[in-house]
């Protein structure tokens, strides 16, 4: 409901954010059950960028599957990628406790 009653909020926070770190893309991504919401975000983010094309970063508005599990960071750069959303495998991380 907030992305359909009030965009502009969401994006110059987005905005905001890729300013505070310096990142030249923004990636929003949205499951596909969303889609009011992201052909309201699709028309808002077009208007902003033909009205600040140079000055601002580039914005990428992705949908995907949305499976819960694109809740943990690989499986949703999966997702983002194309591909079903399911965890990447990661090599194992060396346990200390700084001795």
């Amino acid at each position: 409901m907030y992305l359909e009653t009030d965009p502009h909020r969401f994006i110059e926070g987005s905005l905001i954010a890729a300013w505070a770190v310096g990142i030249d893309e923004i990636y929003i991504y949205l499951r596909d059950e969303y889609a009011a919401a992201y052909e309201i975000l699709l028309r808002e983010i077009k208007e902003l960028q033909s009205a600040f094309q140079d000055i601002l970063p580039q914005i990428y508005l992705r949908r995907g599957a949305g499976a819960y599990i694109c809740g943990e960071e690989t499986a949703l750069l999966e997702s983002l990628e194309g591909k079903k959303g399911m965890p990447r495998m990661k090599p194992p991380f060396r346990f200390g406790f700084g001795f």
